[in-house]
């Protein structure tokens, strides 16, 4: 994960481009997010410059830089044992549903994600379960089962959990977005199958 360092404002870069692209309003932000907005995923842009990044965003770049000091190193790397890579969640659950996911942060958005995972293969445990749980009395009573949905954030953990999967022993069902400069993003390639 690294800064926006203005790659879409080189030509080299602009040629490899779709020619009906938004280019001239999207010019200030990393290829990788361009790519994501060129397939209607909207991901949060990231700045030039870490100072006026957001408070998260600079969690993000300070944990990518204590990985660097532990020894990770950037995925995929065939000599390294530790390793690293930038996933992000939304376009991850994006291309597993082949189109717009829910809300994250609504329960409807967290239980379809959670509906997602099982269908992958990951063991969590059945988001259908909350709707046979649900009475009247419960409702009155907001005892909703809320317990057995998981949190955005869990969810977004996972997902990229399942991504690193993904990386380690099926890599031809990932795909990698943006450029080296910048940094890459992984996805799960193939949607998934009800």
């Amino acid at each position: 994960m690294t800064t926006n360092k203005g790659l879409l404002k080189r030509e080299d870069i602009r040629k490899r481009l779709s020619p009906s692209s938004y280019l001239g309003k999207w010019v200030n932000l990393r290829l990788v997010e361009y790519e994501l907005l060129e397939r209607g995923i909207h991901v949060p842009r990231t700045p030039n410059s870490k100072k006026t990044s957001p408070r998260w965003m600079k969690l993000g770049f300070h944990l990518f830089e204590e990985l660097n000091k532990l020894g990770f190193e950037n995925y995929p790397n065939l000599t390294a044992e530790k390793q690293f890579f930038e996933c992000q969640g939304e376009a991850a659950f994006w291309n597993l549903l082949g189109h717009s996911p829910l809300k994250e942060g609504t329960l409807e958005g967290r239980l379809q994600r959670q509906v997602v995972l099982s269908l992958a293969d990951m063991k969590v445990p059945d988001a259908m379960l909350f709707f046979e749980e649900i009475t009247r009395h419960r409702l009155l009573t907001n005892q909703l089962p809320v317990d057995k949905v998981y949190s955005a954030e869990e969810l977004n953990a996972l997902i990229a959990a399942y991504t690193a999967y993904l990386c380690s022993t099926q890599k031809e069902n990932t795909i990698e977005i943006g450029d080296e400069e910048e940094g890459i993003i992984y996805l799960p390639e193939n949607p998934i199958q009800e």
